[in-house]
């Protein structure tokens, strides 16, 4: 899929041949990826140059966790989070 082949991907999953609770997990799996694929350009992202990665929101809530919360000394608890 960083490639952009979300319809190559369900078109090959509809044809692996599955039956009940595996053909319901597959058909499942195609209909999210199908309703998704437009959000799933992850090729056209990247050529944009725009990072499609979640570690830049990560590491800012992990610094902004130990800017409010961490400093030194302090103490806190889960209510006073």
């Amino acid at each position: 899929m960083a490639q952009g082949q979300v319809a190559t991907l369900t078109h090959e999953w509809r044809a692996l041949p599955a039956r009940g609770e595996v053909a319901a997990v597959r058909d499942e799996r195609v209909t999210y990826f199908t309703n998704q694929a437009p959000r799933m350009a992850y090729d056209r992202y990247r050529a944009s140059g725009w990072d499609i990665g979640s570690g830049i929101v990560e590491s800012a809530g992990k610094h902004l966790i130990a800017a409010l919360e961490k400093g030194p000394g302090m103490r806190w608890s889960e209510s006073g989070a």
